[in-house]
């Protein structure tokens, strides 16, 4: 395991609010195949400790999905019981990495596909 010590780095924005940074060595980074396209990252904090780790794929795609759902609910103002409907086209890895998922099969999601077009609908309430 390598170690460093580093300093956090705090910036004060425009509105007066301060926010902190911290720098991954270059090295680190080229080490967990962190490039300029492929940057997603999971940040993890147990109260005490920060972990850092590269996104893996099936982390992507429930981002991906998550962040079609949400803005499906936002374009139709679904709220509580109201069911908003997305629709993604799959790559076959994603259907497969899918279909392994188990945060989908639940009471406030219905999903099918067709080919690999998946349509999935979410209710906040049910």
């Amino acid at each position: 395991m390598e170690k460093r010590n580093m300093n956090v780095i705090f910036t004060k924005g425009g509105s007066g609010s301060v926010t902190t940074k911290l720098n991954l060595p270059k090295t680190w980074a080229d080490k967990m195949g962190i490039t300029q396209e492929e940057r997603e990252v999971v940040v993890e904090f147990d109260g005490e400790r920060i972990t850092v780790r590269k996104m893996n794929e099936a982390e992507k795609l429930m981002e991906r999905i998550d962040r079609e759902i949400y803005n499906g609910i936002v374009e139709t103002g679904c709220m509580g019981t109201e069911t908003v409907i997305v629709s993604l086209a799959l790559s076959d890895e994603e259907k497969k990495l899918f279909l392994e998922m188990d945060k989908y099969d639940s009471e406030h999601y219905f999903w099918e596909f067709e080919e690999n077009e998946l349509t999935i609908s979410y209710t906040e309430e049910v």
